[in-house]
């Protein structure tokens, strides 16, 4: 069998697509051209963001899916929420509710934004794990659907948490309070389909209980196996 050759992504490119991540953390941070008006509360924020996306006129259109609107809108998930409203819209494809949104625009990135999983001062520490696995699951889903070509670029933000900490089970919390505004998780590169999405976001989850004081995520066990509780 033939190993599929993986191209190699240059300096330039990885700067481009951390520069448009920065961008749009921007807006999200000062709710300016989003394409719903939220409050200035602490976010998460999820990007996947395919490489392929900075080619000129790469447009991938989600109504070539052969499902309806309700179907696209549960690929699509919010972060964080059940049922949504949705929409087409000049950037592309829009589910959202009053505190939550996810933008697929046409070439391909997807903008998940939520201010619902943090409310309290607080990050839930399984809450947020779950709906994040389950939300990058559901995103490979559609991006397959859609053909969109590898590698792709998957970015972690929480914005507004200077001050929060982490909350286990049992009401135990972390040992420290996050010491700045906005969290921007190292990216994550995803260069197959053939993956699975708690092992591409350990990283990421380890790095935010790193930010509270912790040495790692306390929902993987020893084998790195996540922990549904």
């Amino acid at each position: 069998m033939v190993k599929k050759e993986i191209r190699k992504i240059t300096e330039a490119e990885i700067e481009k697509v951390r520069k448009f991540r920065e961008n749009r953390i921007s807006k999200v941070s000062n709710n300016n051209e989003l394409p719903i008006e939220l409050s200035s509360n602490a976010k998460v924020v999820f990007h996947l963001i395919p490489m392929i996306s900075f080619n000129l006129d790469q447009n991938y259109y989600i109504n070539k899916i052969s499902i309806d609107d309700n179907e696209k809108a549960k690929l699509m998930k919010q972060i964080y929420v059940i049922g949504s409203n949705i929409k087409y819209n000049y950037d592309g494809f829009l589910t959202y509710n009053s505190k939550s949104y996810v933008q697929f625009f046409r070439n391909g990135i997807i903008e998940a934004v939520d201010e619902q999983l943090l409310d309290g001062e607080f990050i839930p520490s399984s809450a947020y794990e779950k709906a994040l696995i389950e939300t990058l699951d559901s995103y490979l889903s559609m991006f397959k659907k859609l053909q969109i070509k590898l590698p792709i670029f998957v970015f972690l933000t929480f914005t507004g948490v200077k001050g929060y900490l982490m909350s286990f089970k049992n009401n135990a919390r972390s040992k420290n309070k996050i010491d700045r505004d906005n969290l921007l998780l190292p990216e994550r590169l995803i260069e197959s389909y053939d993956v699975e999405a708690k092992d591409v976001l350990k990283p990421c989850f380890d790095s935010v209980c790193n930010a509270c004081g912790e040495p790692k995520s306390h929902n993987y066990d020893k084998k790195g196996e996540w922990l549904e509780r």
